[in-house]
């Protein structure tokens, strides 16, 4: 299986990569769904499986993709799974029940973005890839290049702190992800938050391979839980379950962090039994218009920075964005502004067998 990491570093590079990428999108229109995005619009309560595919799905036709890599201007590192490295898929399955807000989706009561109030498309494809697919496997456990240029963070590690920003309120990233990862920090605007809530609450049954501590879900250990689970962690380590830190925080980019959400994901993200870990930046589908780009990058901009003083955060930062591609000149200028504002390496993740057959694009980001 061929994975490459296309570096977008110019102009010329970024319209090579969208011209390329609007081809592929005309090319596969007759089974691709030609809507918004939007997973069901018709009813408040959606049921939702996520499930391996068939054993074989993702090992057919792996040599008929390695043509489309050649002649590329851009910098490209190729990634492919060998014998000797753990590319084995997770074969989870989860069942979950969002409630969505249809008249909030709908509403002009107010000037806040309503689209999160509904679960959109690209996070059900985003999970599907990563948790079962052989091309995801670099992503799951990480890697780094033969030529240590490139290095991909584990997105479902004991290591890893995940950020998501505007997870809107279906909670299907936090619910599933929250099995792999040591801490989840899930954010969006306040008026966002009370249904995000409730929709992981009734799904909380999903998080099954880690017990869930959460102060803003009302989640919490009496010191008697905590002193029986620490007597079972010194008789056999084997049999006891790992905890996972599951948070609710506002953080809205169209105004400066407020100090309460600057101290606690402080908190979350610097404490001392948390310094050898990484932190990675989840965002999916949440650049759709050009009014949403340079605040979306500024704060992105403001969290690397921030987190990546060794002295404040011995980790390493990486962010991973996933775009449905509707309007090109706004997928455009996202990654110009990103790359020559500011100043961001930006890497395509180019997986033809999967990836590239659906109506999204996923970057790496960093500094």
């Amino acid at each position: 299986m061929l994975v490459s990491l296309l570096h977008l570093d110019s102009q010329d590079t970024i319209y090579e990569h969208i011209f390329e990428r609007y081809i592929e999108l005309e090319n596969n229109s007759n089974y691709l769904k030609q809507d918004l995005g939007i997973q069901n619009r018709s009813l408040e309560l959606i049921e939702i499986d996520i499930d391996p595919p068939p054993e074989n799905y993702s090992s057919n036709n792996n040599n008929n993709n390695q043509k489309r890599n050649k002649g590329k201007k851009s910098k490209s590192v190729k990634t492919r799974e060998n014998n000797n490295y753990q590319n084995k898929c997770i074969n989870d399955s989860y069942h979950l029940s969002i409630n969505q807000s249809l008249c909030s989706l709908n509403s002009t009561q107010n000037n806040n973005s309503t689209t999160g109030f509904v679960l959109w498309q690209s996070s059900p494809l985003f999970i599907k890839w990563l948790l079962y697919q052989e091309s995801a496997s670099f992503f799951r456990n990480g890697h780094t290049s033969s030529d240590s240029k490139d290095t991909i963070l584990p997105l479902c590690d004991e290591s890893t702190i995940l950020l998501e920003l505007g997870c809107g309120i279906s909670g299907i990233l936090p619910i599933i992800l929250s099995n792999y990862v040591c801490t989840y920090i899930a954010t969006d605007q306040n008026s966002i938050l009370n249904k995000l809530k409730k929709n992981i609450l009734s799904n909380i049954n999903e998080i099954n391979k880690r017990e869930v501590i959460s102060k803003t879900l009302g989640i919490t250990k009496s010191q008697d839980e905590e002193f029986e689970n620490y007597k079972q962690s010194k008789n056999d380590n084997h049999n006891t379950k790992k905890e996972v830190v599951l948070e609710i925080c506002p953080l809205d980019w169209e105004h400066p962090m407020s100090p309460a959400t600057d101290l606690f994901l402080n908190t979350l993200i610097t404490s001392p039994l948390k310094q050898n870990n990484n932190l990675l930046i989840l965002a999916m589908d949440v650049i759709y218009n050009t009014y949403l780009i340079e605040p979306f990058l500024s704060t992105i901009d403001t969290i690397f920075q921030k987190y990546s003083k060794k002295n404040f955060f011995s980790g390493k930062v990486q962010c991973f964005v996933g775009i449905q591609l509707r309007t090109q000149d706004v997928v455009e200028e996202f990654l110009i502004k990103a790359v020559e504002k500011h100043q961001f390496m930006v890497k395509f993740i180019d997986d033809p067998m999967f990836l590239n057959k659906s109506r999204f694009a996923y970057y790496l980001i960093e500094v």
